[in-house]
């Protein structure tokens, strides 16, 4: 027999503070400086990127940057850099995923984008004639991703010369190989600003693939901006070694970065072509990002929307099951309302927008994985789920904005808070958690309702109120 004992918590209410110590699209997916925070990527994206996807990358030099960054974030991960606590080795890749890496073939086609045609005749040379039934190459089956960069050539390109050379050839293949995501890029930047027309081809490609659900790593954007986000570093003639003019002669932002933060706890020594180790950081976590955002559905219903309606996710998949994931982004222009009119399974739920999310409906969330814990991520902003939801394994909630469960929480698993970042505050209206014990064990202590890891200060502004153990 079987005991349990419950604890009830009425309009419990949390806040956390802590001290300073991480194919076809429905809508358009956006990689740039906004997305290289890679602690706030969870392990079941990581490994979840891992398993689903097969990437060939095409590049020269400059497009080094992404590989070499991500070969240094390996150690710099297992090292504990940025405060990490994965498991050793998870940002590995190889080509081929061996050994539980991503599977990565460098320098899979030859040349760059910048040669057109060749680069298109590469593409086909690489992936063979289209299988009808997958949408991928013959001749490389399981790829199903494919990325090319540049190395400066779109500088010299007019805008016409940018549509007939890139985006309708993009395009074209992408419409071919209707099974593989193609990921567009922008151009290194060169000194010319914001007025030069390498600045306006970016533009260019970054309106091309706005308008049309595409995807695109902003290779451009992502070095102009130093990891704190505040100057953009490219209206001041930044260049691709991370030189621009201050007003008073030039400097590199990305030195003075590194100067200013410790050596792998801040950032991490990397090889990175015509430019500094911290840009190729950035590059590293940025394409993490885009990894991961291409092997999971990400919320698209832009005013909110039916949950179960699959147009409203970027991969046309509702996430629905056990370790799935949902991912609700700044995709949304106004506070919206997520319906979940029957009832779901996630393993992880991720917040990350400044505009607030409502889920809510007649149906009920359970947090279930297949191992390890549940994951509820509220990364930005104020959000709330007003239904129901079940603990059917151990759950913790992180980040930085803050969370309302007026819905409940219910289970015989525990609810943990993570306090690694600066502020959060978490509000639950029931709070109902059974700690189980086996029959003849020792009386179950008293708990607390949350378990805080980290530095910092709990404070519960209710009263736990224990009741009478019963046995199931």
């Amino acid at each position: 027999m079987k005991y349990y004992a419950p604890f009830i918590v009425s309009s419990l209410f949390i806040v956390i503070a802590f001290g300073i110590l991480c194919s076809t699209q429905a809508a358009p997916i956006i990689i740039d400086h906004t997305r290289t925070e890679i602690t706030k990527l969870a392990e079941a994206e990581i490994v979840n990127a891992k398993s689903q996807l097969h990437i060939a990358y095409g590049h020269t030099s400059h497009g080094s940057q992404l590989t070499t960054g991500m070969t240094g974030l390996v150690s710099f991960a297992n090292g504990g850099g940025k405060g990490m606590d994965f498991p050793a080795d998870i940002f590995a890749w190889n080509n081929g995923g061996t050994g539980g890496a991503l599977d990565l073939h460098d320098y899979a086609m030859g040349g760059d984008v910048g040669y057109y045609p060749q680069w298109v005749d590469n593409t086909h040379g690489y992936l063979g004639t289209v299988n009808p039934t997958t949408g991928r190459g013959n001749t490389n089956p399981d790829v199903n991703v494919i990325v090319w960069s540049w190395c400066g050539q779109l500088a010299g390109y007019t805008a016409q010369q940018t549509i007939d050379w890139y985006l309708d050839p993009m395009t074209s293949l992408e419409s071919e190989y209707w099974g593989i995501k193609f990921v567009y890029m922008t151009c290194h930047l060169n000194g010319t600003g914001a007025g030069g027309n390498l600045n306006l081809r970016n533009e260019q490609i970054r309106q091309y693939c706005q308008d049309n659900n595409k995807i695109l790593y902003d290779f451009a954007d992502i070095e102009s901006y130093d990891p704190d986000g505040l100057v953009n570093y490219m209206e001041l003639y930044a260049n691709d070694n991370c030189d621009y003019n201050s007003g008073s002669g030039s400097r590199n932002w990305a030195t003075d970065w590194q100067n200013a933060h410790t050596q792998n706890v801040d950032w991490y020594n990397c090889t990175c072509a015509h430019s500094k180790p911290l840009n190729g950081n950035q590059k590293a976590y940025a394409a993490w990002a885009l990894w991961t955002d291409l092997a999971i559905p990400i919320w698209n219903g832009p005013g909110g929307g039916n949950y179960n309606t699959a147009s409203n996710w970027t991969n046309e998949t509702v996430p629905n099951g056990v370790d799935a994931i949902a991912h609700f982004t700044g995709n949304i222009a106004s506070p919206s309302t997520v319906n979940l009119a029957s009832s779901v399974t996630l393993g992880t739920v991720k917040f990350d927008s400044p505009q607030s999310y409502t889920v809510a409906g007649a149906g009920d969330l359970t947090m279930e994985t297949g191992g390890g814990e549940a994951r509820i991520n509220v990364f930005d902003g104020s959000h709330s789920i007003d239904v129901p939801v079940t603990l059917q394994s151990d759950t913790a909630i992180s980040g930085s904005g803050s969370l309302t469960l007026s819905g409940g929480v219910s289970g015989e698993h525990a609810l943990t808070v993570l306090g690694n970042l600066t502020a959060a505050s978490i509000q639950v209206d029931t709070l109902s958690i059974g700690i189980g014990a086996a029959a003849g064990a020792a009386p179950v202590p008293e708990p607390s309702a949350f378990a805080l890891l980290g530095t910092g200060v709990l404070g519960l502004l209710a009263c736990l109120r224990r009741r009478n153990r019963k046995a199931v």
